[in-house]
């Protein structure tokens, strides 16, 4: 499991969470799912008691809703201390950027969420608990602190496979039998097909787009070669694998 956001332990914090939504944006640098939102909180503020909060991610640019995770019970008096907000099932996001964000209930008075004074893009705003998280998120009162909360996630193992289409054209398609796969041929920089032929060998240079990371060959003749640059690291070259056999890259 990987994770993105902020695992700092924060001294500062926002009081009242009562009927309320907030935190801050991060970036997701690969796609994956997360399965939960962790939160640094604790609940001895003014007119505190037991509460419920729930886990909220909301996509930078539309501000759509992507996923809300259970209620989580915060005892009344809890000291501060991390809260796990687990979703029912893993939310699939691509690469980017996302508001990581807690919402408080009806008797969420005494909540408070840790962060850090400066450094961050956030943002909170009114929402009735329980109508449940609005879509898309609303305008936000923005603040420059950063939230002492982060996501759980397992990055997408993205497979790259060649396939041979008749043997004059190839076709570089990107995904896994679980997910699906997508033609990513144009967006490779347009392989040259007449290199990569059966009764190679022959070579073909291209760039991966950047939510491709995973890489595997199969369907191609094993004396074929393709030399693969991805994301900004040192390219790897070499003869293509036989078919049904995979190489995975890091």
């Amino acid at each position: 499991m990987t994770t993105f956001g902020n695992t700092t332990n924060e001294s500062s914090s926002r009081l009242n969470w009562k009927n309320v939504k907030g935190g801050s944006k991060f970036t997701l640098p690969t796609p994956g799912r997360v399965t939960k939102i962790t939160a640094l909180v604790s609940n001895t503020g003014t007119s505190h008691a037991a509460c419920n909060v729930m886990g909220l991610i909301y996509a930078d640019s539309s501000k759509a809703l992507k996923g809300a995770t259970a209620a989580v019970a915060v005892a009344d008096n809890q000291a501060k201390g991390a809260v796990d907000c687990t979703f029912a099932s893993a939310v699939s996001l691509t690469a980017g950027d996302y508001y990581l964000a807690i919402f408080g209930d009806g008797t969420a008075d005494g909540l408070a969420f840790y962060n850090n004074v400066a450094g961050g893009t956030s943002g909170y705003n009114s929402d009735t608990y329980v109508g449940g998280p609005a879509d898309p998120m609303g305008t936000l009162t923005a603040s420059s602190v950063l939230y002492a909360v982060y996501a759980t996630y397992t990055p997408d193992a993205r497979n790259l496979v060649a396939v041979d289409v008749d043997d004059t054209l190839w076709q570089i398609l990107a995904g896994d039998d679980a997910t699906g796969w997508r033609d990513i041929t144009d967006e490779c920089g347009g392989l040259v097909y007449s290199t990569v032929m059966p009764g190679g060998p022959g070579s073909a240079s291209f760039s991966l787009p950047a939510d491709v990371w995973g890489l595997g060959y199969n369907e191609v003749r094993a004396d074929s070669k393709l030399k693969i640059s991805y994301a900004g690291k040192t390219p790897w070259s070499g003869f293509i694998l036989p078919r049904g056999v995979n190489y995975q890259g890091e």
